[in-house]
């Protein structure tokens, strides 16, 4: 989706695309999903001025994208600011975690109300994963509840879209379509949800009036292609 956005807004640039985790391949050693993300980053974002030397052609930018309900589910994510005590807390990864004995509580006492709060919880994970100074802009995207709330935005009626559990399962696919496109078996397959990302791309200036993190992507993104870029 994100890079759907960016063709978008910026339809004159040339933009080429590398997918690092899952790789093009789809075939990654770490997990796909979230946990592959944070493990990604956990073991390469100290490394990644490095590894960005090593890269070729040039990358001039990386976005790292984790979806809000993260922060909503996943106790593992709450490990460093719980109080109670895990003799596994700081050696684990989330795919390692065996959440039915995690001791961790949520929702978690130490933050906010949400969505904010969950953007500033991963938020501050993800960055920590990596160098203070990198030799590339980072680009951290934190929808909520998931990107699947921008398509909710943009095409229905709806307030409050960053509150919504999971939109995937409880509007967009409860029934046989959405907006005139089917949803064969309740999946994301890749026909149908390219379709209804180009229904969503016609209403994105309501989808920025109700979803903070799309209208901060689009303000990162933007700040970004106004910057000249170094050459090779």
């Amino acid at each position: 989706m994100l890079s759907s956005i960016i063709d978008y807004l910026f339809e004159n640039e040339n933009v080429t695309y590398r997918c690092i985790q899952p790789d093009e391949t789809l075939k990654t050693e770490y997990a796909n999903g979230w946990k592959g993300v944070w493990r990604w980053c956990s073991e390469n974002g100290k490394s990644l001025n490095q590894i960005v030397n090593g890269i070729s052609p040039k990358l001039d930018l990386l976005i790292v994208q984790m979806d809000g309900d993260v922060s909503r589910n996943e106790k593992v994510s709450h490990c460093a600011c719980s109080d109670k005590i895990c003799q596994f807390r700081g050696n684990m990864l989330p795919s390692e975690c065996d959440t039915a004995t995690c001791p961790v509580d949520i929702p978690c006492e130490k933050h906010g109300e949400p969505p904010l709060s969950y953007v500033t919880h991963l938020g501050r994970i993800l960055r920590d994963f990596f160098p203070t100074e990198t030799v590339i802009p980072i680009i951290f995207v934190i929808p909520c509840d998931s990107t699947d709330a921008w398509l909710v935005a943009g095409l229905d009626a709806r307030e409050n879209c960053e509150l919504i559990h999971d939109p995937w399962t409880s509007i967009i696919s409860v029934g046989k379509s959405y907006h005139d496109v089917r949803i064969p078996k309740k999946k994301k397959a890749k026909g149908p949800y390219n379709e209804l990302i180009d229904k969503m791309l016609n209403n994105w200036g309501t989808v920025t009036n109700r979803c903070s993190q799309a209208k901060a992507f689009e303000q990162e993104i933007q700040e970004f292609f106004s910057q000249p870029l170094t050459p090779d």
